[in-house]
């Protein structure tokens, strides 16, 4: 495969494109073959301008998977080139049991014994597919190479004699990789990988003479070998960056209760690293089942070689001119002067992992929004500052992502203090006299089942809006909406409440208690989701004179009465609509 498949496939497509180099991304043993490939050959070396090695394996395999048993039966598959463990039709035969329901935990199970898949890191749906992926077949002697421990860097080993006729010597040569001089190499990879250990990966490193284009280990704990290829979060939130011409970061926080938490830092690749620190650091929450995706996708774009952003309509004509803003709000922020870090809550897509308990299981679940606003919020606002040596943070929610902050300022006088300003857009403070308007009212009736079955919402057939942005499934969270008639502790019933609280009743967030003037709200008229809850708020904020109400920063009605809650972030005019506005207020810190 090193001699002769890799370097013919490489020339066909030069050939082919009448182009001089290309780009090569390669997993696992696709690196090793490239990497083997720049070793012996300076020509390949020249042709590849990019080679991102993913989870790059390269010295013996250090397997913690059941795999490392392969070992046992190296001598039959050495002398019995033609057996193919997985022939048709067996190797149809695991994806089609995998799809009956009865199969699929074993499967899942199957997966993790081979290839270490984390069960959270699964689209479960997917296991099929995944199956089918890693059943493709390959020689048995090629098996036995890969498997070969610490001898991965050696040729085939034919025996003594064999070997004396092909390499003129008893032992099968190595490759020697300092001999690769490129230095348009990059390397992803994890600590968890059950195939590829640590040590192999830093012995590598040593053994390159040439500095990495990037070195990059990923920050989950739990990213295993094929997770860079098929986790639930490998791509989504991080394509739509990187596809725009940015780039990102991910930091992991622990809540005190053992939720682990994923901050996505936005990276414009145009600022440099001396000027990084130099950024106003921002963190845009999302609202009700969803993530951090929901500040980037209103519209196409990118950024051009000078850096600046520029979006696009349906037709992909440019829009964004001196008549035009962007739409995309974290995108704008983070071309404005902006250190832009996107927040997911427990549960959501991007925040699965827990210290101790299983995604799966209903004490997971356990959670209301008094945790977010007692943990996870006060966690991802200390991290940051902490982070960026800063000593304030400036804040932008909506709906739900507003709220919590209205409740964390209510409880907590010092974060009002950290936050400069905060933003809340279409805040869902809501009371029994709002008057909402859309089908979300009629979900009190099922209060007690969501109550009684604390697991994850199922997945519903959507569009692929929603199935990109509302990515969160969860059962339990839906009781918030029922939080929302009053910013009240979550409700146990009496009982409990008394166990908890000390009265029967869940005590209340009182907002009267915030006296921040750096707070400006931008809302529409016509809100369907959250009805007058915008002009109930307003006259709670008290301020520190309970006689007054509270000066707001800004107290701004989008003037199209045809906007409604999720317009201030996908309307195709939200740009002039709303982000104006919103740079405007944050233009005077």
């Amino acid at each position: 495969m090193v001699k002769y498949d890799l370097p013919a496939e490489i020339d066909y497509i030069l050939a082919k494109t009448n182009r001089s180099t290309l780009s090569y991304i390669g997993h696992s043993q696709g690196n090793l073959m490239m990497f083997r490939l720049m070793s012996i050959s300076d020509d390949y070396m020249k042709k590849i301008d990019a080679f991102i090695a993913l989870s790059p394996v390269t010295y013996g395999l250090k397997v913690t998977s059941i795999l490392r048993h392969y070992y046992y039966i190296q001598g039959l598959l050495k002398t019995y080139p033609n057996l193919i463990i997985f022939k048709n039709p067996y190797r149809l035969l695991l994806p089609n049991l995998c799809q009956n329901i009865l199969f699929k935990p074993v499967c899942q199970y199957l997966l993790y014994l081979t290839v270490g898949m984390q069960k959270h890191n699964m689209i479960y749906e997917r296991i099929p597919a995944y199956i089918d992926a890693v059943t493709m077949g390959s020689s048995p002697w090629n098996t036995v190479q890969l498997n070969g421990g610490p001898l991965l860097t050696q040729y085939f080993d034919h025996g003594k004699e064999k070997n004396m006729q092909i390499y003129g010597q008893s032992q099968a040569p190595f490759y020697d990789f300092s001999r690769i001089n490129s230095t348009r190499i990059a390397m992803i990879y994890s600590e968890a990988d059950c195939l590829n250990h640590m040590d192999n990966v830093k012995r590598f490193k040593n053994e390159l003479k040439m500095k990495l284009w990037d070195d990059y280990l990923v920050a989950d704990p739990t990213y295993d070998h094929n997770d860079f290829l098929w986790a639930v979060n490998s791509g989504q939130l991080f394509e739509l960056i990187e596809s725009r011409g940015f780039r990102y970061e991910q930091h992991f926080l622990t809540t005190p209760d053992g939720y682990i938490l994923q901050l996505v830092r936005m990276v414009n690749p145009f600022i440099k690293t001396v000027d990084k620190n130099r950024l106003r650091p921002i963190l845009l929450h999302h609202g009700f089942q969803c993530s951090g995706t929901i500040w980037l996708i209103a519209m196409n774009g990118h950024l051009d070689h000078n850096g600046n952003y520029y979006e696009m309509d349906e037709k992909n004509q440019i829009l964004t001119n001196n008549n035009h803003m962007g739409n995309s709000l974290g995108f704008i922020l983070a071309t404005s002067g902006f250190d832009v870090w996107l927040a997911n809550y427990r549960g959501s897509i991007y925040s699965t992992n827990h210290t101790h308990l299983d995604i799966e299981s209903s004490e997971y679940w356990k959670f209301s929004m008094d945790q977010l606003i007692h943990y996870d919020l006060p966690v991802q606002i200390d991290y940051i500052i902490n982070h960026t040596k800063h000593t304030k943070l400036s804040y932008i929610g909506h709906s739900q992502g507003a709220l919590i902050m209205f409740a964390l300022m209510s409880e907590n006088s010092s974060y009002v203090e950290k936050i400069e300003p905060f933003i809340a857009m279409a805040p869902a403070f809501c009371s029994y006299q709002s008057k909402v308007k859309s089908i979300l009212k009629y979900s009190i009736v099922l209060r007690n089942v969501f109550l009684s079955y604390p697991q994850r919402f199922p997945p519903m057939i959507t569009s692929s809006l929603l199935r990109t942005i509302c990515q969160n499934y969860f059962i339990k969270q839906l009781c918030f909406m029922f939080n929302y008639l009053m910013l009240e502790y979550f409700d146990y019933g009496e009982s409990e409440n008394l166990r908890i609280y000390g009265q029967q009743t869940p005590p209340i967030y009182d907002v009267s208690k915030i006296n921040s003037t750096k707070i400006a709200l931008i809302y529409v008229k016509n809100d369907s989701l959250i009805g007058n809850s915008v002009q109930i708020l307003k006259s709670k904020l008290k301020g520190i004179n309970p006689d007054e109400l509270v000066k707001l920063l800004d107290d701004y009605e989008i003037p199209d009465q045809t906007y409604s809650h999720l317009d201030l972030l996908w309307a195709k005019n939200s740009g002039i609509n709303v982000n104006k506005k919103v740079l405007q207020i944050l233009n005077f810190f």
